[in-house]
């Protein structure tokens, strides 16, 4: 028997669960869809939440239902690590322009946040509390950090993190089917870019480079 060179880490296990479950839970919960016969990608009201069900195809019922799920859940939790990042950088920054930029990003992804707590709501996604593991680690490396090499890795995370975030929200707004979160994403598409543009600009006056 073959035995791996290199064991996975505490952290990369985690991660890897973080990824994997979530797609599990979704599978199923579109296959399940499927063997009851819903029909049609409809909406039904469950108190004050609107709860979407499946498609007339099957197969579509399996992809979308799953992908608009994971779309939410990948949200939220890069939304709480945006605004965490920013906590940070509001507590160990001594620059004002990115003090002033972290509060921004903090007001601004918990905005958006709130449209996809609802939307976590109505397909039966977990809102994920705190920051995922995912981001543990970065986390982890910007905290031993500060001054300007706080400064410059702050914004070059955040960077990243919005640049991921736009592409996902583009995918999301072309692919979706359900008409709010169309609305919800077209319009998170324009903040983010704001939000990316200022922080790209901030980046590169602090000597950051690609």
């Amino acid at each position: 028997m073959n035995v791996p060179q290199k064991a996975l880490s505490l952290l990369e296990v985690l991660s890897l669960n973080a990824r994997v479950l979530p797609l599990i839970c979704t599978t199923s919960l579109a296959a399940i869809l499927i063997l009851s016969g819903c029909s049609a990608y409809s909406q039904t009201t469950n108190g004050n939440n609107t709860v979407y069900g499946a498609s007339n195809d099957p197969a579509a019922t399996l992809g979308r239902v799953g992908q608009d799920q994971m779309f939410v859940q990948r949200g939220l939790e890069d939304g709480n690590a945006a605004v965490i990042f920013s906590k940070l950088a509001l507590n160990k920054s001594s620059n004002g322009e990115v003090k002033v930029l972290a509060q921004r990003v903090v007001e601004k992804h918990i905005a958006m946040g709130g449209g996809l707590v609802q939307d976590a709501k109505s397909f039966g996604v977990p809102v994920p509390k705190g920051l995922s593991s995912r981001y543990s680690q970065q986390y982890q490396d910007l905290n031993k950090l500060t001054g300007d090499d706080f400064d410059k890795a702050y914004l070059a995370t955040l960077l990243k993190l919005q640049h991921d975030d736009y592409e996902d929200m583009q995918d999301e707004s072309k692919a979706s089917k359900v008409p709010h979160i169309q609305d919800e994403t077209e319009k998170n598409l324009t903040t983010l870019s704001q939000l990316d543009s200022d922080t790209e600009k901030l980046w590169k006056k602090l000597g950051g480079k690609k």
